[in-house]
This record gives structure tokens, C-alpha cells and sequence, in this order.
């Protein structure tokens, strides 16, 4: 037999966890099977309060941004997923073509965000959901996690944003309500050993935040030591996000090996191509695991093993008129890759 023809696909609602602002709320999951992915829905409601104001500016990654951190952790130090609900957002607009969770499709929308204001306050519905894959996409069997044991203990934490981080107005009174619904999809693990998938790897996504401290060429060096899927950067000038000042991306392996070196602009372009819509400002992805005409069901012919190379860096050519802030001025790197188990 195989696993394919031995297992069983789960889909299960399984806990529920109250919106507190600036809190973090986490949630164990049981061990059962072999864990494929964790949504994360919030479904609630925003009350924005203003004096004279009928409506209220979004903010930028509002509302995902209401998780300030979404994680996964294993036995309470490993951590395979730690980004936060925005850079959680961009992954997902990277791994299906023509992704629309962050659109309002239908009057029933899983997707709503609205931004009335009044004196006396107006409750706007808010609902939006989070994917975490633990196996890298919904084809292949890399990075399902063996939870049926009694030495792995997995947990999802949010860290609740303050409600003000929807909206860019600083005078407007903000409240929200609500919970994050989680729901998980797993594999039933196979009777015999022999059908087990292969579980050498697993499937880790991490964010960071780099400072750009000018106009012209700024270097970032990568972490080594796992095997790059992709990379997707989102460049903020002066605070806010912006594509229009960025001339250049490169990245180099070995000090003297660029295989990618692109203008900003054809960046752009080939991303409309890949993932059938634009993607945010300020958005630029290095992906690897792009080889057969669909997002995130590539192969590994390029995928890049740090281990087997010297140095990786990567470049971003800031214009020369681009206005600059004062400590503002940040690159988010979202790292998706895989980690060997006894690595």
C-alpha cells in the first residue's frame, strides 16, 4: 500500500479562543495524526467611536494586523511558524493562484472589514482568517507533522494587537470583539509503518524586520543552514510601503554567483504573472519552489540549501530620490524553508 491509499483526510473545528487586546491567547492541539495545517478565523466586530468622522482609515495589513504575532510551537522552545498576522497574509497570497481572503467576494464574505465611525460609535462586522501550513502546500506530503506522541506537545499562540492598529486616525476611539476560531486539517496515521510519509523534514516560516540605512545598495545577509523555498521581502520607506522607490533586487550565493538580478519593475511584472494579481506595494518574492505554472506546487530544482553554499545575501537598490524617515525605514524578510529533524 502507500500512504495515499492508507490514510484519511480530518477537518476539524476545535477551539475557540476570546480576543483580548494586548494579550496573548494560545490553544495546545491534540495529538492526533499527522498535522497538515492550522486556520486561524476571527470573526467579531470593530466599534469606531469619533466626535465628527462618518468613517475611519484603514491601516496598512489591517486588519490581519490585529494579530501582531501568529506562532507554532513545538514542546515550548522550537518555534516551526513565527510571523505576524500580516507577514502570515502575504504567505498566503503567495501559495494560490489568484488567492481572494482578503476580499470581500459576496454579502456572506468570510472577509469583512468595515470602517463606519459615528459620536455615539458604530459596530463594523470584522471576520478574516490566517492559514499556517505545516505541510508546504496541498500536493505533497513534505512537512506533515507527527503529533501522536507523547514527547510533542504543539501549540498556537496569538499575540492580540491593541484595536487602534486598524486604523492610521490617532484620535479615533477604537474597540473590538470577538474570537479566533481554530480549525485544523490532518492524516490519519497509517496502521503500518511501512506507509508512514517521510518525516526527515519539517516546514518552518519566520519573520524578521532588517533596518535600510540609505539611498543606493543595501546588503542583507540570510541565515544558513536550511533549505530556502522563498523569500518574500516588503520594503517601508518613511513608514509606509513602497515599491515605486525600489530600482533593483539581487541575490547572491558564494560572493561572486547572482543567479537572480532584477529591476524592481520586471519583479513586479513577473509576479502578476505567477500569482494572477498584483501583489501588495512593497512586496518583492524571491520564489523557488515556482516550476510548473502554479503557486506552490513547484519541485526542488531550486530550491537553495544553504548548507551547500558559502554566503547568501541579498540586495535591495533604493532610489536616490526617495524620501527617507527617521527610523523608519525597514525591510520585513519572510523566510519559508525546511529544516531537517536532526538537523
Amino acid at each position: 500500500m502507500s500512504f495515499i491509499n492508507a490514510t484519511r483526510q480530518n477537518l476539524q473545528s476545535v477551539s475557540t479562543m476570546k480576543y483580548e487586546k494586548g494579550l496573548q491567547v494560545y490553544h495546545d492541539i491534540s495529538k492526533v495524526g499527522l498535522l497538515a495545517k492550522v486556520y486561524l478565523r476571527f470573526e467579531g466586530s470593530v466599534t469606531a467611536k469619533h466626535a465628527t468622522k462618518t468613517t475611519f482609515a484603514k491601516a496598512h495589513g489591517a486588519p490581519f494586523n490585529l494579530a501582531d504575532r501568529v506562532s507554532f510551537v513545538l514542546n515550548s522552545g522550537t518555534s516551526l511558524w513565527n510571523t505576524t498576522g500580516w507577514g502570515c497574509q502575504l504567505l498566503s497570497l503567495t501559495n494560490k493562484l489568484n488567492n481572494c481572503m482578503n476580499e470581500p467576494l459576496a454579502q456572506n464574505s468570510v472577509f469583512k472589514f468595515g470602517n463606519k465611525c459615528s459620536a455615539a460609535g458604530t459596530k463594523n462586522d470584522l471576520a478574516f482568517t490566517l492559514v499556517m501550513n505545516m505541510a508546504v502546500n496541498d500536493r505533497d506530503l513534505v512537512g506533515l507533522l507527527m503529533l501522536q506522541s507523547s514527547q510533542v506537545v504543539a501549540t498556537v499562540k496569538v499575540d492580540n494587537a491593541d484595536p487602534g492598529v486598524l486604523t492610521t486616525d490617532t484620535d479615533m476611539n477604537m474597540d473590538v470583539e470577538g474570537a479566533w476560531h481554530i480549525m485544523v486539517e490532518y492524516f490519519s496515521i497509517p496502521q503500518n509503518p511501512a506507509d508512514y510519509p517521510a518525516l526527515g523534514v519539517v516546514h518552518q516560516v519566520q519573520e524578521d524586520f532588517r533596518p535600510i540605512t540609505a539611498v543606493g545598495q543595501n546588503e542583507f545577509t540570510l541565515p544558513q543552514g536550511n533549505t530556502y523555498m522563498k523569500i518574500i521581502n516588503e520594503v517601508l520607506l518613511n513608514g509606509a510601503p513602497n515599491g515605486a522607490d525600489i530600482d533593483r533586487m539581487t541575490l547572491k550565493y558564494n560572493r561572486t554567483q547572482f543567479p537572480y538580478d532584477m529591476t524592481a519593475k520586471d519583479m513586479l511584472a513577473l509576479q502578476v504573472e505567477r500569482y494572477g494579481r498584483a501583489l501588495p506595494e512593497g512586496v518583492f518574492v524571491w520564489d523557488f519552489f515556482y516550476s510548473n505554472g502554479l503557486p506552490n506546487l513547484g519541485n526542488q530544482r531550486d530550491f537553495v540549501n544553504t548548507e551547500n553554499i558559502s554566503q547568501f545575501d541579498q540586495m535591495i537598490q533604493i532610489a536616490g530620490g526617495a524620501t527617507l524617515g527617521s527610523n523608519n525605514n525597514n525591510v520585513r524578510i519572510i523566510r519559508d524553508m525546511l529544516v531537517p529533524v536532526n538537523g
